[in-house]
């Protein structure tokens, strides 16, 4: 149970929304094991970091006010950054 547990607490840390309706006990454990398969893997690679560019951090605003669009730069200095952000990546939806 405390890995179960372990997993919903970040699973509605990562996204306010998340929530156990309509899913079954089979996908609720094929997501925990998903969750812990990443883990580790965060483990065997994330140890490093670098020295950061000589540029800030940016923002960008683009677009109209009917269709406006926010372009953010933030700089990765580190390997675990690296690779949540590939994480997150995986699981971006583009409308």
């Amino acid at each position: 149970m405390n890995d179960l547990i372990d997993f919903l607490r970040a699973a509605k840390e990562e996204d306010d929304a998340f929530s156990l309706s309509g899913r079954t006990v089979g996908s609720r454990r094929r997501r925990m094991v998903e969750w812990h398969r990443m883990l580790r893997q965060c483990d065997l690679v994330c140890v490093g970091s670098w020295d950061e560019h000589p540029l800030p951090d940016v923002e960008y605003n683009a677009g109209s006010e009917d269709n406006r669009a926010i372009w953010r730069f933030k700089q990765i200095k580190t390997a675990d950054e690296h690779f949540k952000d590939g994480q997150r990546m995986r699981h971006c939806v583009v409308t």
